[in-house]
């Protein structure tokens, strides 16, 4: 019996190597056929209002918007191509992770963190019409818009910033609940009751657990490209359109246009009326750095001509993670490697948009305040007790086991004696992953250009765990993680700890502070949620990039509009406050437009 099991499970790993290898040569077919339909390309030249470099949530949704107004030209411009029908199953985004629809970006090597990567956290972030949204995990939350209002001076209240929710909710979001899951968000939802906690199926509880809410659309990835790319009267997107720099008249400190390289050739659009970075946290600062707009000292350094000193870079953060393969069941759920590479499993989404293809890797979320809760040997961070959550918990139904090594081990980076002495040890077992992220991190980072060469990847240094706090929320999220597998729901399922000792920490005990600390800076997680490094707030404080109407400080005609404008952190998966922050930049762009 055995044997035949060990020989259906190579079978079965056979089969899904295969998959991948034909989904790699897909997208490489993919790239191919972009590039010879560039050379029968005939370029037009055409006169634009605006020119926004970046099609991901923020950067499609405004140009989505401005298509609505028919007086305004608009060109965007994106770093990646278009891919193909087969980026859209939801189960297949960590496949183009390390391809060429993705940056490839990793940190510098981390003293107290991603150890078991050889120090190095890998970073991806989408290079594609549609950005990050075409990888990540599709989860929808609205979180506590009221965190938001402090971030425009008080202008907006939580009231308005709710309303603007509501209309992009009606017009512009395509949210579903899970369309594939297994039974574990139901097994953890009731022992998130039996332990005290509130429970919710809608996803607009703010604190305690529900079940995941989604950005697709019959059970298909949906993006804010998708309404872009519906709708393209007035305007134009330009695909493989790598930006270099924006052009500035130094004199008059104004954004004249943009620089951009396509398939080798070096090109030049000037906009009538002015510039607009939604390149991400990572991006948008890149490109400002390479146009003279950043910390003098720096700039100087690489011999960059200094336009503006503004501290362009800083104040990197992060949502940090840990816990892959954490809790092993007894009893197996519906998502696994049999069912995923199954013909069937196929034929069922792309007839029926159903099945475990429409599966995002998370069935539901915890939104939690650890500093009010009563945990079993509770580590004490907290000066004063707030309201505002401190903890998220993420479960997913499996683990980077789940595929024998095959490729989510890559994906991750994880080292050949973490891998053979660690997961390797639980491959066939039915691995489950409950990732506890710091939500308020106070550890800051900062990114800052490798060279002026703007090809070069840019030095990306997060600075994980150098505020131990971080370190103590993680922990109390790991408590609390056993506390919920100890309950009777998850017993039914042979809940259990994984007792494995992660390479690196052998000198330590198992179960303690000491171990869950060097366990936590060994397995180290991005949340994929990189924000801050363009501070918006007031022009006159040394911490500010962009001022509060989203235009760069002392620069003319240059504006940002995505994630590396957060002063703070939200309590939650950040895309929603991404989208908000575009509309309101859309609003009031086109209210100056009007006026």
């Amino acid at each position: 019996m055995n044997f035949q099991f060990q020989f259906a499970s190579t079978i079965i790993v056979f089969i899904y190597t295969i998959l991948v290898y034909c989904f790699k040569f897909y997208l490489v077919l993919i790239c191919y056929y972009e590039y010879v339909k560039h050379l029968s390309e005939v370029e037009s030249p055409e006169v634009y209002d605006y020119v926004i470099v970046g099609s991901g949530t923020a950067g499609s949704l405004i140009a989505h918007h401005l298509s609505a107004h028919h007086n305004i030209k608009f060109l965007v411009l994106e770093a990646g191509g278009y891919g193909g029908p087969l980026l859209n199953p939801p189960a297949l985004g960590p496949l183009l992770q390390g391809t060429s629809y993705d940056w490839q970006y990793e940190t510098i090597t981390q003293s107290d963190a991603c150890l078991a990567m050889s120090g190095k956290c890998k970073w991806p972030s989408g290079k594609i019409v549609g950005g990050s949204a075409k990888l990540n995990n599709m989860i929808y939350m609205r979180g506590y818009v009221e965190e938001l209002v402090p971030w425009f001076n008080g202008k907006y209240s939580a009231a308005r910033l709710n309303s603007y929710l509501d209309e992009l909710e009606k017009t512009d979001i395509s949210k579903e609940p899970l369309n594939f899951k297994t039974s574990l968000p139901n097994a953890v939802l009731d022992a998130a009751r039996e332990l005290g906690f509130k429970t919710d199926h809608s996803n607009e509880l703010k604190l305690g657990f529900m079940e995941t809410i989604v950005s697709q659309r019959n059970g298909a990835r949906w993006s804010t490209s998708h309404l872009l790319q519906q709708n393209l009267k007035n305007g134009k997107i330009i695909s493989n359109a790598f930006v270099q720099k924006i052009v500035m008249d130094v004199e008059n400190k104004n954004a004249k246009g943009v620089q951009y390289e396509k398939f080798g050739k070096i090109r030049y659009i000037e906009p009538k009326k002015g510039v607009i970075l939604a390149a991400g946290a990572i991006g948008t600062p890149k490109i400002l750095l390479l146009s003279g707009i950043g910390p003098q000292d720096h700039l100087q350094k690489l011999k960059i001509p200094v336009v503006q000193d503004l501290p362009v870079g800083k104040n990197l953060m992060d949502h940090v993670t840990t816990g892959l393969d954490l809790i092993l069941l007894s009893k197996p759920l519906d998502f696994n490697l049999a069912n995923f590479s199954s013909p069937i499993s196929a034929w069922n989404y792309f007839i029926n948009g159903k099945g475990p293809w429409t599966s995002v890797g998370c069935e539901a979320i915890a939104i939690l305040n650890t500093c009010n809760m009563k945990l079993k040997d509770q580590i004490e961070y907290c000066i004063k007790k707030s309201n505002l959550p401190d903890l998220q918990l993420m479960i997913m139904p499996t683990g980077i086991s789940a595929d024998s090594g095959v490729y989510l081990r890559k994906t991750f980076g994880i080292s050949d004696m973490t891998w053979d002495n660690y997961f390797q040890k639980i491959i066939n077992m039915n691995a489950i992953s409950i990732l506890p992220v710091v939500l308020h991190p106070k550890s800051v980072g900062f990114i800052k250009l490798y060279s002026s060469n703007p090809s070069d990847l840019p030095i990306i240094q997060p600075n994980y765990f150098s505020h131990p706090d971080d370190v103590k929320v993680i922990i109390n999220g790991i408590k609390l993680i056993k506390q919920l597998i100890d309950t009777p729901s998850m017993k039914k399922l042979g809940a259990r700890l994984n007792t494995n000792i992660l390479p690196g920490c052998i000198y330590t005990k198992f179960d303690t502070p000491d171990y869950w600390e060097c366990y936590i800076k060994h397995l180290t997680l991005t949340s994929y949620h990189p924000a801050g490094t363009c501070q918006m707030g007031d022009p006159l404080k040394n911490t500010t990039v962009v001022d509060f109407s989203f235009k760069v400080s002392g620069i003319n005609n240059l504006y940002v509009a995505d994630a590396s404008l957060f002063p703070t952190m939200p309590s939650g998966n950040i895309n929603t406050a991404v989208l908000l922050l575009a509309k309101i930049f859309s609003n009031n762009l086109l209210i100056n437009e009007i006026k």
